[in-house]
């Protein structure tokens, strides 16, 4: 193909324009395999709900009040009351995203915060009016970059980012080994080793037996008590810096290595280079945003990354011996996800990236469709509390899953070959048609509000020779309407369980239903089988009424829900208001604390929505709505006024 010398000009200048946009990024300062990042869009937020506006609130205005009671000493007090105040007067771009993430090399992990300099001369005189005359003994000068550190505390500077850093060093079983391991070895001497032999001179010589003390030179324990003197001993002065006088020269220098590593972008490529970590930051702007590498959890299991600080100990070979197996699941695995404030509600948004094995899996496992005859027997009024619903395609769950299995076994070199072919004759005798065929893999769990039901509950009496007499009573008590539905295949199959049950008479028929009580509890559950769906409730009234037709259409969950379900293979909905009204009562101001939080909570929340797309692409994408009673208002906004009215309820209602 050939340029022209315009379009290869214009080709330069739109590469330049990228490159500048990355360099503006602090991304370009986290390596490419930091295994958790976190970051947070400021300049969004502060859209949002301005620094100004934070002032306003009581539980910010409190923070400031304990942080000008607390602290150490009166620089710090007095920097870190600047900072929340008015962060650019020390020399910070809050305008900017910051960064936060984790990272393992050798002995130490390293926990790091990147953020934007607003300005240097500024920054540079506020550390040095906090750390006071440690400021200029600790500086160092690396040319392209300053760098401050005593004990604990680790700072990084240009005229681009802050770095602030600290570490902690991993520890292991093996670290500790056995005190005297070396020196006092009690096994058998073998051939040519020297046997120890103990001379007279080695043995000690014992004290005089009891007995053989004089009695008369024992005093008694109050003589004793009374001879005693207590000396005052003096006591040093507390020193306030006492720990960060000591300096682990080791992790000092493992410190200055690492912040140098990162001030210089000596890392094979930052994590922008991560193709599915542009893909998901590329499909919505977050306020916040976290990014994890499951490969650190494999590493750890594999005896790296310190194995949680469990390295030569028993839980950490039994997760060694998994890691086969996991590597099939979790290797190349990421999961992108990012919250959003968002006009009456919260958004929480994930994928999941996994290697190519586990995305055929979902591909097959979600390839389901939604049995709208669900629909007929969920009450969906304005009584409804939530309801839990899932799907998976059976057949192509087991096939791709029988795929994974064989990897996974094979994986585990302890028992893996052994446990394949076990699989494989096993496979002989299953009719995975027939299960498939069995239970469709959809349910649908649904909380319809309360209703009084009656239960019979087994007391006792005794007759005139005090022998126990049971004796039935029937109670009534208000419960939640609770409904499961599934759907099946063959309903010649389905009968065969229900009759081991009847023969067992743990089921009873009755008409065209069928009815089981739960022992101890006294409580009935029904179960139906109507056109391919199997119902379990404890409302007699739908089995016994409805269960031809059903709820009438505007009883039904509104189209609202009957969308989620469709497209999804897995939703969650809770109605905050009904619950909590129903278990606090319908007038729940009664003065009990606990029930006018609950009441708070209630106003301000509407319901909350979680979400499993089936669609499956480059990842495997969920959701969490927390949607507000307000919808014209940012969420953000509501989320602070809401902790705001908690802080006053908390501390008595008192403004500061």
């Amino acid at each position: 193909m050939n340029f022209s010398k315009k379009q290869f000009t214009v080709s330069l200048l739109l590469l330049a324009c990228f490159q500048l946009s990355i360099a503006q990024n602090l991304i370009q300062y986290v390596p490419s395999d930091a295994p958790v990042v976190m970051s947070v869009n400021l300049d969004q937020l502060n859209k949002k709900v301005s620094l100004d506006e934070l002032k306003q609130f009581d539980f910010y205005q409190g923070m400031l009040k304990e942080l000008r009671t607390g602290g150490e000493t009166e620089a710090e007090k007095a920097y870190v009351k600047k900072f929340l105040e008015s962060p650019s007067e020390v020399g910070f771009n809050m305008l900017q995203p910051f960064h936060f993430f984790m990272q393992k090399e050798g002995d130490y992990t390293y926990y790091a915060v990147i953020m934007k300099m607003g300005d240097q001369t500024k920054y540079e005189a506020g550390l040095k009016e906090f750390k006071l005359e440690q400021y200029i003994a600790n500086l160092t000068d690396n040319g392209n970059y300053k760098f401050w550190s005593h004990g604990d505390e680790a700072y990084a500077w240009n005229d681009e980012i802050i770095l602030n850093i600290w570490a902690d060093k991993t520890y292991s079983y093996n670290d500790w080994g056995s005190v005297g391991e070396e020196e006092f070895n009690w096994e058998e001497p073998q051939n040519g080793e020297e046997e120890i032999v103990f001379e007279d001179s080695d043995i000690i010589e014992m004290e005089p037996a009891e007995e053989e003390m004089v009695e008369e030179e024992m005093e008694s324990p109050e003589e004793q008590i009374e001879e005693l003197v207590f000396e005052d001993v003096p006591v040093e002065p507390y020193d306030p810096y006492f720990e960060n006088n000591f300096v682990d020269e080791e992790k000092k220098m493992a410190v200055a290595e690492f912040t140098k590593k990162i001030m210089n972008k000596e890392f094979p490529s930052n994590l922008a280079a991560n193709a599915k970590y542009r893909t998901a930051v590329a499909n919505a702007a977050s306020d916040v945003h976290t990014w994890v590498d499951y490969s650190y959890f494999l590493d750890a299991m594999k005896g790296g990354n310190g194995s949680f600080g469990m390295a030569g100990s028993e839980a950490a070979m039994m997760m060694q011996s998994m890691t086969g197996m996991m590597d099939v699941f979790y290797s190349d695995a990421f999961l992108s996800m990012g919250l959003n404030f968002q006009d009456g509600k919260m958004v929480i948004s994930t994928d999941m990236f996994f290697n190519q094995d586990m995305m055929r899996f979902y591909k097959g496992a979600l390839d389901a469709k939604f049995n709208k005859k669900f629909l007929r027997y969920v009450d969906g009024g304005d009584q409804l509390f939530g309801y839990y619903y899932f799907n998976l395609n059976v057949k192509k769950s087991i096939d791709e899953g029988k795929v994974l299995m064989h990897k996974a076994l094979l994986s585990t070199p302890e028992f893996g070959q052994m446990a394949d072919d076990a699989m494989k004759i096993l496979g002989i005798f299953i009719d995975e048609d027939a299960i498939a065929n069995l239970m469709k893999g959809d349910l649908l769990l649904s909380v319809s509000g309360m209703k009084m039901m009656e239960f019979t509950q087994t007391t006792y009496d005794f007759d005139d020779d005090f022998n126990m007499i049971p004796k039935d009573t029937t109670v009534v008590k208000k419960m939640p309407v609770v409904t499961m539905l599934a759907s099946y295949g063959s309903q010649e199959d389905i009968m065969k369980f229900i009759d081991l049950g009847i023969h067992s008479e743990v089921i009873k028929r009755e008409g065209n239903y069928f009815k089981m009580t739960i022992p101890d509890m006294g409580a009935d559950v029904y179960m139906a089988l109507k056109d391919g769906v199997m119902i379990f409730t404890n409302d007699q009234n739908l089995v016994v009424n409805k269960l031809d037709k059903g709820y009438k259409g505007k009883q039904r969950l509104t189209k609202k829900h009957r969308k989620l379900m469709c497209e999804n293979s897995s939703v969650f909905f809770w109605d905050i208001p009904n619950t909590l009204y129903a278990v606090g009562g319908e007038s729940p101001s009664t003065g009990d604390p606990a029930t006018a939080y609950l009441e708070m909570f209630a106003k301000q929340f509407d319901n909350i929505e979680l979400s499993s797309s089936k669609k499956v692409g480059e990842s495997v994408k969920s959701k969490i709505d927390f949607n507000f009673t307000n919808k014209g208002t940012n969420s953000l906004e509501q989320f602070f006024n809401f902790v705001n009215d908690l802080y006053i309820e908390f501390i008595g209602g008192a403004r500061i």
